[in-house]
């Protein structure tokens, strides 16, 4: 017999609720509660290890005395510093030679952007004159005439402003001046390691190298100067 959790009457062993209140006798009755779980095996402990081999806990080192330290960190790697760019061309240069070929590399890249942006000003007007006039033949032989006169007047100031003020005339000028530059830059390194090579006095190299670079230096900006003078003087003729 089985006494109700519930209400404390007594339920017999086959009765599945109470007579007197209803409540379920599963959980009552042992017979239907589920057998339990078979105990699971416990895992293997590790033996402790060793006091010579164990991990120190908490970021101490326990001393010989029992007192404790903090644990010092290993400093971290050390980058290796990138090598610097061209140091092994001007390497053993005398500082004047060095500022000479630094000033080459300086205007050599004024030319270059120069260039650029000549290139820029020379298809800003004719880019758009072509596209108009293109587009305005198009729309006019769909019958569309008065987007067609309105490219085409498009078109007709951009080849007016193109033809008062041309843009652009000078970028082979500039590209020219780059080719050059870059070109007497590698020239006085190739002369410095020569003239090392053969034992010259470092002195006495420098000076010639500077004085037959500056010769070439001299032409290169008396030919920029001639087809800048040359344009100015077409655009003022106009």
């Amino acid at each position: 017999m089985a006494m109700c959790p519930r209400c404390g009457a007594v339920i017999p062993e086959n009765a599945q609720f109470c007579t007197s209140c209803g409540q379920s006798t599963e959980r009552v009755n042992p017979a239907r509660s589920p057998a339990p779980p078979p105990p699971m095996a416990a895992p293997p402990i590790a033996p402790p290890p060793s006091p010579a081999a164990a991990p120190p806990m908490g970021g101490f080192t326990r001393l010989s005395e029992g007192r404790s330290q903090p644990m010092q960190e290993a400093p971290p790697p050390t980058a290796a510093a990138p090598p610097t760019t061209g140091s092994s061309e001007s390497e053993g240069m005398p500082a004047e030679l060095r500022s000479f070929v630094s000033e080459l590399e300086e205007w050599a890249r004024l030319n270059q952007t120069d260039a650029r942006h000549d290139t820029i000003r020379f298809w800003i007007l004719k880019v758009p004159a072509i596209l108009s006039s293109a587009c305005a033949g198009v729309l006019a032989i769909n019958h569309f005439e008065t987007a067609a006169a309105i490219l085409a007047a498009i078109a007709t100031t951009c080849i007016l402003i193109d033809g008062v003020n041309p843009g652009g005339q000078l970028r082979n000028a500039h590209v020219r001046a780059v080719h050059d530059l870059r070109t007497l830059q590698h020239q006085v390194v190739n002369d410095w390691r020569v003239g090392c090579l053969r034992g010259t006095n470092t002195k006495k190299l420098a000076a010639e190298l500077l004085q037959k670079a500056e010769k070439v230096r001299e032409q290169v900006a008396a030919a920029l100067k001639g087809a800048e003078t040359s344009f100015a003087k077409s655009v003022d003729t106009k």
